[in-house]
């Protein structure tokens, strides 16, 4: 099973029925996913304008809320409408787990959500100054950004994966064994990462 199938096998287990967002390559394997589930995706021209549906989605509905970025600047717009949310009580982020990729420097993240609701369940990972000369994904490995990384948070946060989500985060460890080994013989990221193609949709 891949990640992002059980990623959306626990979202639609919490009741979610939407998910607000920007389509791009970071998260195009999520999308694919979504395709068999009952969750509808609904794109959006903004990021913010995805945190903001959620928010009053969640307002609404009482359901939770949930968006979806690309990395770098897409995440940073997710901020407004997510400590928006917080700050009004808004059930999207009330009593679950918020994994942030956030390309720039964690603390502010944290700063920005410090003393909010659900701040024990916020969980940033970002810039870590990790890395020097070394390929473009090992990069974001270093500093934990990559995807393996961010499914394993995910699957550490959410015990309902059971059997399933620790053995699919033994077999992201051992990609992680598998990277390092070719980079360090190749000096270069492994073709199957390297040559990633967008997938028909």
């Amino acid at each position: 099973m891949k990640a992002t199938k059980l990623i959306v096998q626990c979202l639609e287990n919490e009741g979610v029925e939407y998910i607000f967002g920007v389509p791009g390559k970071e998260n195009m394997d999520l999308l694919d996913a979504l395709l068999g589930s009952s969750i509808r995706f609904v794109m959006t021209r903004h990021e913010q304008g995805a945190a903001f549906m959620a928010d009053v989605y969640g307002r609404l509905t009482g359901k939770a809320g949930v968006c979806l970025a690309t990395l770098g600047p897409g995440a940073t717009n997710l901020i407004t409408g997510v400590a928006d949310a917080n700050m009004d009580r808004a059930p999207v982020t009330r009593d679950k787990p918020v994994i942030f990729a956030y390309h720039a420097y964690p603390w502010l993240i944290h700063r920005l959500t410090y003393r909010r609701i659900n701040h024990h369940n916020i969980h940033v990972r970002g810039y870590k100054e990790e890395g020097t000369i070394t390929t473009p994904f090992d990069m974001t490995v270093l500093n934990d950004l990559d995807r393996f990384h961010l499914v394993m948070d995910t699957i550490d946060r959410l015990p309902q994966t059971g059997d399933k989500g620790i053995y699919l985060k033994q077999q992201l460890k051992d990609k992680l064994v598998e990277h390092k080994q070719y980079i360090n013989k190749h000096g270069d990221d492994m073709p199957e990462i390297r040559n990633w193609k967008w997938g028909k949709v």
